[in-house]
Order: structure tokens, then C-alpha cells, then sequence
């Protein structure tokens, strides 16, 4: 089935972001104590990124690293632990998952926008500006991006495997698993890539900043 253009939408912003911030990163006028604002803001903002980024990311890579190979008991107990806080996760702590797009708006418009030119060429520059306005406005396509990535993913493997274990059909459910892995090797992939590149960008900003990365963690939640 095809997916919806949101998601490749959510994807390409996300990706274009770290492209920009890891440019941004290199400019050595950006070390200059005027630009320190400037830093902190672009770590603040890749940490929100990093935030939501690495929540998708371990709730994909939880049910991954289940072990269909233990004692069928052990299985049942891990399998239905983890499907019931994956539950609570969707009811009540969905907020985890988001990112506050108009947060990073408001601190682009406010302490990014106004330098950039003092930073950057027109044509790098006009880039720049792009992808944050993008980046802005993305809270609805990073939603899809969620609910299709993720929870579309582990509820069909969710209902699929308890059934089976009801059932007691462990080879079943080991073979469902399987299955799983398989077909979500490759966004696993590509949210282990942007966790990881986010995660060094906070470090690197922080670092220029002279600042704790601590101080760039997600302040929302």
C-alpha cells in the first residue's frame, strides 16, 4: 500500500534539518560570544527533535528485541508487560511522541531568523529560511509519520502475536516476530539514523554554546 505523502514529507524535513544544522555547526563565526544565543537556540532544537525522535525509535526497536526464543512463559510475560505500557503510551502519554513544531518556530523567529544573514551567503541562507518554515509546520505530517510508521506497525503485530500465544501458537508467534523485523528494518533504520545525528548535534551545539547538553533537553513535556 501506498503511503501517504505526509510521511515522506515528515522524512524529508527532518532529514533536510540536520543537513542545515550540521552546516551550521561548521560556520566558525557561530563560535563568536554574539552567536552564543544563536547556539543554544539551535541545540534547543535539535534536543525537541532528539526528544521525539529517540521515544519512536525505542518503542520500534522494543518490540524488535523481544525474545521469541525463551521459555514460553517468559515470553508471555515480557509480550503482554510490554504490549500493555505500549497501550498506556498510545491512551495517555501520546505527548512523548510529538514534536512542538510551533516551539521551534517561535525560537527560530526569534533568535535564528534575524542572524542568518550575518551567517550565511543569500543562496545557503534562502535555503536555510526554507527549511525552517517547514520544519514550523511539520506537526501534522510528524503525527502521520507516527501513527503509520509506528502504531500502525505494532498494532497489527501487537494483535497478530496475541493472539497466537493465547493459542499457544509460539512458533507462530516467533515466525509473526520474524515477519516483524523484517518489514520494519528500514524506518527502524532511518529513525536510528536521525536519532543518532540529532543526538551528536545537540553535543556540538552545546559544546559551541558553552553550555550543558542537559540544558538542551526537551523542556515540554
Amino acid at each position: 500500500m501506498e503511503k501517504p505523502a505526509s510521511i515522506e514529507t515528515a522524512t524529508r524535513v527532518i532529514s533536510a534539518f540536520i543537513g542545515i544544522a550540521e552546516d551550521l555547526a561548521e560556520l566558525p563565526k557561530l563560535a563568536s560570544p554574539q552567536y552564543q544565543q544563536a547556539a543554544k537556540s539551535l541545540c534547543e532544537i535539535c534536543g525537541k527533535l532528539q526528544s521525539a525522535n529517540q521515544k519512536v525509535t525505542g518503542w520500534m526497536f522494543r518490540f524488535r528485541y523481544l525474545d521469541f526464543q525463551q521459555e514460553e512463559n517468559q515470553v508471555r510475560t515480557t509480550f503482554f508487560a510490554t504490549s500493555q505500557e505500549y497501550m498506556t503510551l498510545k491512551s495517555s502519554q501520546m505527548h512523548q511522541l510529538t514534536i512542538t513544531c510551533h516551539d521551534i518556530g517561535r525560537i527560530y523567529r526569534d533568535n535564528l531568523q534575524p542572524i542568518l544573514g550575518e551567517l550565511l551567503e543569500p543562496e545557503p541562507q534562502k535555503k536555510t529560511e526554507h527549511v525552517f518554515e517547514e520544519l514550523s509546520n511539520l506537526d501534522n505530517e510528524w503525527l502521520s509519520f507516527v501513527h503509520v510508521e509506528l502504531f500502525l506497525r505494532l498494532d497489527a503485530f501487537v494483535n497478530t502475536v496475541e493472539k497466537q500465544i493465547l493459542d499457544r501458537d509460539m512458533d507462530g508467534a516467533a515466525d509473526s516476530h520474524r515477519k516483524f523485523i523484517e518489514k520494519s528494518t528500514e524506518v527502524s533504520t532511518q529513525l536510528n539514523s536521525f536519532t543518532g545525528a540529532l543526538t551528536s548535534l545537540v553535543d556540538r551545539f552545546a559544546d559551541i554554546a558553552g553550555t550543558p547538553a542537559t540544558l538542551c533537553e526537551r523542556r515540554d513535556e
